[in-house]
Order: C-alpha cells, then structure tokens, then sequence
C-alpha cells in the first residue's frame, strides 16, 4: 500500500473467493502510512482493504494497491 498523507492507521485487509465469505489476513492496529509491505500466502479471487482510523482530517487516501501473484513451484 503507498498512502498519501491522510492514511490509515487501523485497517484491515481481507480476502474471499466469493466476495461474500471474507477472511481477513491483514489486521494493522499501528499503520505508518508511507510504504507498507506484507508478505502472505492465500488463494483468493478477491480482496478488500477496509480502513477503520484515519490519522488526518481529510479521510483515507492513497496512492496504490498493489496485489502480486507468486507461483510457487509446489502450487503448479
């Protein structure tokens, strides 16, 4: 996630193969805005980022979101 200045400081991210049924995989309690980088492992075809505490007065904004998929040789 690259945050511009009004970022998130709680959020969660979740992810479903549905889009009904979420389980969250991201719970951040301490965002530091900027640049945050997580590394982790799910098969889903959908993901949402929720965020819950804003650190300005001007909401949540951000730059980008980026998703990358991996193959993992086990996974072929």
């Amino acid at each position: 996630i690259q945050w511009e200045t009004a970022y998130s400081d709680k959020y969660e991210i979740s992810v479903s193969q549905d889009a009904k049924n979420w389980e969250t995989i991201i719970d951040q309690d301490n965002g530091q805005g900027n640049m945050e980088v997580f590394d982790v492992l799910s098969n889903a075809r959908h993901i949402k980022l929720e965020c819950l505490s804003r650190v300005t007065e001007w909401g949540h904004s951000l730059y980008e979101f980026e998703v990358f998929v991996r193959f993992l040789d086990w996974y072929r």
